[in-house]
């Protein structure tokens, strides 16, 4: 027998209230409408159910409310008949809230918890904007110029991080592997997936492994507020630009357009003084950390960082130094070829007949606001200090029990936190996270720059006849210097000077030794880590010699005397797989690092003696490749890089009884990582995270939202009967009722689908604390069909086994690697909607009509899979399988509306 683990689905009713009140005024000031005014105001009053109900009976798990509003004020003036004036206010309000539990959460990590846990916020960001433009018009001469300036303030109440959080977590276990090894017998078969295996065994056994809190303290006076206080933030930014553009026609069919746009973002602050940041230059130091790899030297030798009241209201600099030098240029063509005769009249079809434009723009990105959230949320050592249990202090043996039981109101039964954490008593500044090697903070390069694009396009457009009009172009955007995270505290390549390896390098040596490159290669190695006789066929790696003589020694203190003789290279394998098998049971790699990295240290309690040489590790306790302080330190950075390239082609008639447009785009776009630069918000600080900083190239590839193909085209057509049409123009009401005034229209879609990129499932092969891709060994080719496992289910492609089995076609990602990003195609998508609709006339006014309308979407019933909850995972059993659809109607059905209009 054994236990399945199925979705559970269910209706949950959902409440949605969308009112909009909008009101506008216009004014001519001056009778002759030289002099112009307006007002136009709106307001939101809209309540929302944005979560469904965890389970059956239980409330909807969030409610949103939007009660955002705004208004604009515009006055144009022309004071000449060449000089136009135009002024612009805004105000916009934000305001949103969200419900949200206030209780103790606990859960099981890859589980679903019994009842939500989403936390509740408020926000309010209050915009003012203020603008003006000139327009002069001087003989061949069009300039205009003009600026303005925007005040943004974006005042947040979050619960975020207001409660404790206990987790059953397989990722903080060190020993579950070892309990699942012993489980696995002949009537025991060996799990699928080690990963959801081990979190079941903690649940089944109430073990609450990992505990974490976030204490707040106030800056000013040193004071811990208590559990439950919500977050208070309040960001201020103030930006200002301007710009001045000379439009000139140089000749009657030629004109050339050029600009300069300025712009400057003041860095963002908190009002209230409640911001820190590093006391210390963090990318020099990832720099000096980097250098230090290079020639050979331990990480101990990083300085501690500690974090100091920072930002305008604490008389100190932001996260960020402020960025003067944002000039943007602007190239613009514009000329219709005035050819008559000879073959360039036939390619351009004469003069007026033909427009060819190109131009070049830079533009800047607007920044500041995500980053303040994101470094408030994730890193404020000492104004919000974030405890976490220890990666290595709990397994099954020793995790404190969960007594109690979960609702709606949070949970009871929880144990004591200070089991977990040692909670502060004050906040005092310079504030030092503990050097035990377990904090998670966040940091910004303060010599980030404002990230920018240069945009590029040529594009001819040729009216070829009766309405058809055609376009050709290429459109290209590079981007640069673009806002991306990394882990700073990531471990580093060490590297032999004597050799030029590094412990990446020399990892995958190790790896080999191991087997076929699969994910069964930890549980089941080719050589045994704890055969002394199989080890001892392990040949020397000088690497291991020189960097680390003294691994026997600790592979001794931890797993027994008996590998006291080993050599430094056996002693490795010995330990890194013995590691793995007893915590995780599955190949990631960063962990063995890491635990060899900080079992020397006194501070962890478990081996005395360091691996290291004495060059690399003076002080004999570790820390060679993982700074004191953190496993973990996320932080934003100018490492990201794109190029978009794409040919567009279309053509369009818009006059006749049948009018149309159709566009084709062939593209490709490439970058180092894809994440929006607020995506990390809702799910954790290190999403979007390029993992390898000491080499920015290797994750370029496709980005996630690269489209090779595709297409849309939509079409009216009139039908001609009727009045004024080419049959029946004379007919009367009657029979014109019945023949005219028919109408068909429709809407047709079609797109390749977007990358994707294989999982590695639970396995950290390079961070310690973000799992990549897998690895893939050859080009795989997708091919959606019902022939996977189990049959009937449409799998991404078709036969799973001809890729997860004997052709290891995706494997795990080796020491130092990012793994294979975005090499596999996800599905395809098409789509085609119609409309039909009869316009009758009223018998009493032309003025007055009624529309009778069909529309009909999905016409030809495509199912479209969706490739959101699609698992790649190939040690499960889902591998391929698609989860659910996209489009409209949901479920890839057809669907068919009714309507009707009245116009008068």
């Amino acid at each position: 027998g054994g236990l399945a683990f199925n979705a559970f689905n269910f209706n949950s009713p959902a409440d949605k209230s969308w009112n909009i009140y909008t009101a506008r005024m216009d004014v001519n000031i001056t009778r002759n409408g030289h002099h112009t005014a307006f007002v136009r105001g709106s307001l939101a009053g809209i309540a929302d159910d944005l979560a469904p109900s965890q389970f059956p009976g239980q409330p909807v798990s969030s409610v949103l409310l939007n009660n955002s509003r705004g208004v604009n004020v515009g006055y144009t003036g022309q004071f000449s008949s060449n000089v136009i004036n135009s002024f612009r206010y805004s105000f916009t309000r934000l305001g949103a809230a969200e419900s949200g539990n206030t209780g103790q959460e606990m859960s099981i990590r890859f589980f679903d918890t019994n009842t939500a846990f989403n936390r509740g916020f408020n926000r309010r960001v209050p915009v003012n904007d203020i603008r003006d433009d000139v327009s002069w018009n001087r003989g061949r001469h069009t300039i205009q110029f003009g600026g303005g300036v925007t005040f943004v303030r974006n005042n947040r109440i979050d619960n975020s991080l207001s409660f404790p959080l206990f987790q059953a977590n397989p990722g903080n276990c060190n020993d579950c592997g070892s309990v699942q090894n012993n489980l696995n017998t002949a009537t025991l078969p060996t799990a699928s997936n080690t990963n959801t295996f081990n979190a079941a065994y903690l649940m089944l056994t109430g073990s609450l492994n990992f505990g974490g809190a976030t204490f707040f303290g106030n800056p000013k006076t040193g004071a811990i507020l208590p559990a439950g206080t919500p977050e208070a933030r309040s960001f201020a930014e103030n930006n200002i630009n301007g710009y001045i553009q000379d439009s000139w026609k140089a000749r009657p069919n030629l004109t050339v357009t050029l600009g300069v746009r300025y712009e400057y973002q003041s860095p963002v602050w908190e009002t209230n003084g409640f911001q820190v940041a590093p006391t210390t230059d963090v990318y020099q130091w990832l720099l000096q950390r980097e250098a230090n790899a290079f020639n050979g030297l331990g990480q101990q030798l990083s300085p501690l960082l500690s974090w100091a009241p920072a930002g305008k209201a604490n008389n100190a600099a932001s996260w960020y130094h402020p960025n003067y030098k944002n000039f943007s240029p602007h190239l613009a063509l514009a000329w219709s070829p005035g050819y008559n005769e000879g073959i360039l009249s036939h390619i351009f079809g004469g003069a007026g007949k033909s427009a060819i434009r190109a131009g070049f723009g830079l533009y800047y990105d607007q920044v500041g606001q995500s980053i303040a959230v994101d470094s408030d949320l994730n890193g404020s050592p000492g104004t919000a200090t974030t405890l976490a249990t220890p990666i290595t202090k709990f397994g099954l043996a020793t995790a404190p029990r969960f007594g109690g039981s979960c609702t709606v109101s949070g949970c009871t039964g929880l144990p004591n936190l200070s089991l977990y954490v040692t909670a502060p008593t004050s906040a005092t500044f310079p504030f030092f996270p503990d050097s035990n090697v377990g904090n998670q903070d966040f940091v910004v390069n303060p010599h980030l720059k404002t990230p920018y694009v240069m945009s590029f396009s040529m594009d001819w457009q040729r009216e070829i006849g009766r309405g058809v009009v055609f376009d050709v172009g290429y459109v290209g955007t590079l981007g640069r210097r673009l806002l991306t995270k990394a882990d700073f505290a990531e471990s580093m390549p060490l590297r032999d000077p004597a050799t030029g390896v590094d412990i990446y390098q020399a990892f995958r040596q190790i790896v080999a030794f191991g087997g076929a490159n699969n994910f069964g290669i930890v549980t089941h190695p080719t050589i045994d880590p704890t055969n002394l006789a199989q080890l001892s066929t392990i040949p020397n790696i000088p690497y291991f010699n020189h960097m680390l003589p003294h691994m026997a020694a600790l592979t001794a203190d931890i797993f027994g005397p008996q590998f006291a003789s080993l050599t430094p290279t056996q002693a490795f394998y010995s330990f890194a797989f013995q590691v793995l098998q007893d915590t995780l049971g599955s190949p990631s790699w960063s962990c063995a690092l890491f635990d060899m990295d900080v079992f020397p240290n006194p501070t962890a309690g478990f081996g005395v003696t360091s691996p290291w040489n004495s060059t690399v590790d003076p002080s004999g306790t570790g820390l060679a490749l993982f700074t004191p302080q953190f496993n973990g330190l996320p932080g934003w950075a100018n490492f990201g890089w794109s190029a978009y390239h794409s040919l567009q082609i279309g053509v369009r008639k818009n006059r006749g009884n049948l009018t149309f447009s159709a566009n084709y785009t062939f593209s490709k776009s490439i970058d180092n990582a894809s994440s929006p630069e607020n995506g990390d918000l809702a799910i954790n600080s290190f999403n979007g995270l390029i993992y390898t900083p000491f080499n920015l190239r290797q994750q370029r590839a496709l980005s996630d939202f690269n489209l090779r193909h595709n297409f849309n085209g939509e079409f009216g057509y009139v039908l001609p009967f009727g009045r004024g049409q080419k049959f029946g123009a004379g007919s009367g009401k009657a029979m014109n009722a019945f023949i005219g005034g028919w109408e068909v229209s429709g809407l047709v879609r079609w797109r390749s689908g977007f990358p994707l990129s294989p999982s590695e499932g639970f396995n950290f092969a390079t961070d310690f604390f973000l799992t990549g891709p897998a690895s893939i060994t050859k080009s795989i080719q997708t091919n959606i069909a019902r022939t996977g496992t189990p049959a009937n289910i449409p799998n991404l492609f078709g036969n799973t086994a001809a890729v997860t089995n004997a052709a290891n076609l995706i494997v795990p990602t080796l020491p130092g690697f990012a793994g294979s990003r975005n090499v596999l195609t996800g599905p395809a998508y098409a789509g085609f909607d119609t409309d039909v609709h009869k316009t009758f006339m009223m018998p009493w006014s032309d003025r007055q009509r009624l529309q009778i309308r069909i529309s009909a979407y999905n016409v030809f019933n495509s199912v479209n899979f969706g490739d959101g909850l699609l698992s790649l995972d190939p040690t499960l059993n889902t591998f391929g399988q698609f989860a659910n659809t996209i489009g409209n109607p949901q479920g890839g059905g057809r669907q068919m509306e009714f309507g009707a209009r009245f116009e008068f």
